[in-house]
């Protein structure tokens, strides 16, 4: 990541600095504490600039990420299929349902890897502060618990078009109508019908669990 974030001929350090930070959820302001009390110089001036240069270059290798994934997945498949069997499931920055935003992913069951991901959010503070013209990247309008049926719709509706993929099997852990919208919204014609696969647990390692005996069975 490192080469692509540099074109801004900003100091490796620094970048690193920036991008470690943010990993740990802080910013700017927890990385001057973080500082000082190692008795360090504070951090470059440019920290908030390089979020953008980081952002893009994370964009690109997490790109390549799901492909590699999409690409891994079609191998696995039974006569390297197009129609494969996917796992949902979303996740919010606070519990409760009430976070502004929330993360929706489908996952491969032949292979275990991410295949897409959809990240929705209902507040942009630039709209709050920024009275001109501007790229508002709030995208969800309603309640944090329907984010995850929104996101599975959207990541289903572009799986051909963009993976050439049809998710024909949908697994969800049953907390939310993931399944009941991606059937309604017929992505890939009145002629495919999705599978509603077996429930999980609401518990990871429950979901875990359920999902290794599956493939288990598979195999």
């Amino acid at each position: 990541m490192s080469s692509d974030v540099n074109r801004n001929r900003s100091f490796n350090v620094n970048i690193r600095f920036s991008y470690s930070m943010r990993c740990i959820g802080k910013g700017q302001r927890s990385g001057q504490v973080f500082c000082a009390m190692l008795n360090l110089p504070p951090p470059s001036s440019k920290f908030v600039k390089s979020n953008s240069a980081i952002l893009d270059s994370l964009k690109i290798v997490s790109l390549g990420s799901l492909l590699n994934a999409v690409r891994e997945a079609k191998l696995l498949n039974n006569n390297n299929s197009t129609d494969i069997i996917v796992a949902c499931d979303g996740s919010w920055q606070k519990r409760g349902h009430t976070s502004l935003n929330g993360m929706i992913s489908v996952t491969s069951i032949e292979s275990g890897k991410v295949l897409d991901i959809k990240c929705l959010t209902k507040y942009y503070h630039s709209c709050a502060v920024i009275q001109d013209d501007h790229e508002c990247v709030k995208n969800f309008v309603g309640a944090s618990g329907n984010m995850e049926a929104a996101g599975a719709v959207a990541m289903f509706k572009r799986s051909w078009s963009d993976q050439g993929l049809r998710y024909v099997k949908y697994l969800g852990d049953g907390d939310s109508k993931g399944f009941i919208k991606v059937s309604e919204c017929k992505s890939y014609g009145g002629n495919v019908k999705i599978e509603n696969g077996i429930y999980c647990s609401w518990s990871w390692v429950s979901t875990c669990s359920v999902l290794k005996d599956y493939v288990a069975v598979r195999i």
